[in-house]
């Protein structure tokens, strides 16, 4: 099945949305519609460094597309951007203590302000 630029819309709408609820801030969202795996729906990509996260819907699904199933992905990729910190640092080689005790504050701060 083939995601429309509605669907984007849609995604779009709720990444933004979570964005700002969940206060995911000090990062440059940038959002895409493009081509992916059928076996994935939506993904995230971290660049840390310069502080750049991108949220893609993709084109290709293995369902329908349907308003409930976007929402939940754009939900489950802003989760990755909350993590993100963490994530990106995983990938490198080296990691300083600084690095790595940052990372994970900045995930505890998203956390203490979202849970009750």
């Amino acid at each position: 099945m083939k995601t429309t630029a509605r669907d984007f819309r849609i995604f779009r709408s709720e990444c933004e949305r979570l964005v700002k609820s969940w206060g995911l801030t000090g990062w440059n969202i940038r959002c895409e519609h493009g081509t992916g795996s059928v076996a994935c729906r939506a993904q995230y990509t971290c660049d840390i460094s310069n502080r750049v996260l991108w949220l893609r819907l993709s084109c290709d699904w293995d369902v329908v597309p349907m308003r409930a199933l976007l929402i939940e992905a754009a939900r489950h990729e802003v989760a990755h951007g909350v993590l993100g910190p963490l994530d990106c640092l995983n990938e490198n080689r080296f990691v300083t203590r600084d690095e790595h005790n940052a990372a994970v504050h900045e995930v505890v701060h998203h956390l203490v302000r979202l849970l009750p």
